[in-house]
């Protein structure tokens, strides 16, 4: 097993980002078991309380997950020299393959699964009907798998790592000569993908906002 110290420190993350995300799913799960649209202000009050350290424990998430990522191919950078043959990430990634191109798949969807639910929290402080409060509360459940099952594959991509010879990434061009064109050709395919789901994300806030206010 190869330790360095950006491994500890992103294991010290890791394990911080856990913790924070059992706070924060478990109050919010609480919070959806016991929410009624009806329920008098005095029997909601502590439910608000439960929903404000949620949101605390999500915005900390965030600022933890965002901190995580660039962390995480820094730390993959930095073994290169330890594993022969890697010259790039492609070959670290090649030496434990399947956990680690996992690993990194879920650096990049982990973020983007706490801004959505953020945003619906910032909807729902805004709007009297609070029409996210139940979505975002059930938004927890899948959060918090995936969480786990990034620490797995990143305990076991870690733990696996060895000093042997990798392959890195000439042989993934070599045996796979689509790949280069794929990455060449079809990049503006998703810039435009993902700025149309964002359109179409803000053009839903705005209608949902001005439902609300008109009613």
């Amino acid at each position: 097993m190869l330790m360095t110290k950006l491994i500890v420190i992103y294991g010290l993350l890791l394990f911080c980002s856990l913790a924070v995300a059992i706070i924060g799913s478990g109050s919010g799960l609480l919070v959806l078991l016991r929410w009624r649209q009806a329920q008098l202000a005095e029997e909601r009050y502590p439910l608000e309380q439960q929903l404000q350290l949620c949101r605390s424990a999500m915005t900390l998430g965030t600022v933890l997950r965002l901190a995580m990522l660039p962390l995480w191919f820094i730390m993959l950078q930095g073994l290169i020299p330890m594993i022969p043959g890697a010259m790039c990430l492609s070959g670290v990634h090649q030496r434990v393959e399947f956990y680690s191109w996992l690993a990194s798949s879920l650096k990049l969807i982990l973020p983007l699964l706490y801004f959505s639910w953020l945003a619906m929290a910032f909807i729902d402080r805004r709007l009297v009907s609070q029409p996210f409060v139940r979505l975002r509360q059930f938004w927890l459940i899948p959060l918090f798998v995936l969480l786990a099952v990034e620490a797995f594959v990143d305990i076991k991509f870690i733990s696996s790592l060895r000093p042997i010879a990798v392959t890195c990434c000439t042989a993934l061009f070599d045996f796979n000569p689509a790949i280069p064109s794929l990455l060449s050709e079809s990049h503006w395919y998703f810039v435009i993908l993902f700025g149309l789901l964002m359109v179409i994300q803000l053009l839903l806030q705005r209608t949902i906002r001005h439902s609300s206010l008109t009613k």
